[in-house]
């Protein structure tokens, strides 16, 4: 399996600190998985003790929905805590817990009436505004760690390809597919980055289908593929928006979903966004448009990213930039193009810089734009985004606001093309597979 281990060194750094722990992340995002091969580590240790609750599928949340008090969930996971063991609880997919304010009470005051027991706590899901403010009334002395789970990002991709093209998922039983897939996610990769290897047939797969792990399993059938990348948007607008948020006007979030889409990589006005609306009927306010928009990034379908001042080294409030969560689902959604459109390959370099872990704003320098401010510990970097670099005025435009940055912090601008200079004016040109697979 690709050890995704910038996420598994989370959790094992912010294990047994007495804080929750909540991993968040898009649907079909790999929350789980990594989760459970944290449980692996776990297990290898006799002291441990898991207590591991699927909340979408544990035959218990029948009766917890139809009858709280017959419920035996509270007492089951009560019974299987052990005074003598370390206990580490997860709750997988909590949202879907339809009860959970009345179970997590039960749980938490366990862990409160008796020192001896050790319980370290663990909740897995998309979206945990109400969980969080629910400690926040009932319980504020508990505090919690957030670990944030992306899709693949490139080279991850490149390493879950490359073992899945070693087995022929399409002609294996489903007994024999279960336990290919088991040998897959149990075995560390043996995948290594040829820095002499074109990678453009990839890149053009990853850009197309997104890079969601769950399209993996199906052998790169082209038609699959489009069905499962929409499967999941599906699943994401009608559990984590329409349900979950009791939205009356589904076709007003439609139409918010298309102006995100077509705005990708655009500054974002409420106001303009309601004057889009309007020509389709669809009369709102532009509160109503910003509380439509939360619910986007509370799905992790979108990010919002805000603007930054670097003049007056000042961060601006009004017209952030909106990206998606996965390119596939763009795709899915607008249809599958061959050609890689600049605010696509923005997108792109976001998402990069969000694996980076990176503080991600939107530039600003007089009346020019930035694609990107990157800040880390120890520095800080410049980005543009240059489609083609051999359109003379397209380079010009984004070296000129580049140039006008006085201080000695590194520019790039990232491009599709290849065989690029290395530099120009001290900018860096930057080919986008060969940032993507950068070491960093």
């Amino acid at each position: 399996m690709i050890h995704r281990e910038v996420y598994l060194n989370d959790l094992m750094k912010y294990k047994d600190n007495n804080k929750i722990k909540l991993i968040r992340g898009m649907r079909q995002s790999g929350k789980t998985v990594i989760v459970k091969e944290f449980v692996k580590e776990l297990e290898t240790d006799k002291n441990n003790n898991i207590i591991y609750i699927e909340c979408n599928t544990d035959c218990d949340l029948l009766k917890l929905k139809n009858n709280l008090e017959d419920s035996k969930l509270p007492n089951l996971i009560n019974r299987k805590i052990k005074i003598d063991k370390n206990n580490y609880i997860f709750f997988d997919e909590i949202q879907d817990l339809f009860n959970w304010k009345y179970i997590l009470p039960e749980l938490l005051s366990k862990i409160n009436e008796n020192k001896n027991i050790t319980i370290d706590l663990y909740f897995i899901g998309i979206n945990f505004k109400r969980l969080k403010n629910f400690f926040k009334l009932e319980y504020n002395h508990f505090e919690y760690n957030e670990i944030n789970v992306l899709p693949l990002s490139f080279r991850e991709f490149l390493e879950l390809k490359h073992d899945f093209n070693k087995v022929h998922l399409d002609k294996a039983s489903k007994e024999e597919r279960d336990e290919i897939l088991i040998q897959i996610l149990n075995k560390k990769t043996e995948f290594e980055i040829d820095k002499n290897k074109d990678y453009s047939k990839e890149f053009k797969e990853y850009v197309k289908y997104g890079s969601l792990p769950l399209l993996f399993e199906y052998n790169n059938k082209k038609n699959i593929l489009k069905n499962l990348v929409f499967g999941v948007y599906n699943t994401i607008f009608l559990q984590d928006m329409i349900k979950r948020n009791s939205i009356k006007n589904v076709l007003l979030l439609e139409r918010i979903i298309k102006y995100t889409l077509l705005n990708l990589g655009n500054v974002t006005s409420s106001k303009n966004l309601c004057k889009y609306l309007k020509k389709d009927c669809k009369k709102t306010t532009p509160t109503t448009v910003l509380d439509y928009l939360k619910i986007l990034e509370d799905s992790y379908l979108f990010y919002s990213v805000s603007r930054y001042d670097i003049a007056k080294d000042k961060e601006l409030k009004t017209l952030p930039k909106y990206y998606i969560g996965d390119i596939g689902i763009n795709n899915a959604i607008m249809g599958f193009n061959e050609d890689i459109a600049n605010n696509i390959l923005e997108n792109i370099v976001f998402l990069e810089l969000l694996h980076r872990d990176c503080e991600i704003r939107i530039g600003k320098y007089n009346n020019k734009e930035i694609s990107f401010v990157v800040k880390t510990n120890e520095t800080r970097k410049y980005y543009q985004i240059c489609k083609c670099v051999n359109d003379k005025d397209a380079l010009n435009e984004k070296c000129e606001s580049l140039e006008l940055i006085k201080d000695n912090y590194e520019k790039i601008i990232i491009t599709l093309e290849k065989n690029l200079k290395k530099e120009l004016k001290g900018i860096k040109l930057v080919n986008i597979i060969d940032f993507l697979l950068e070491d960093c």
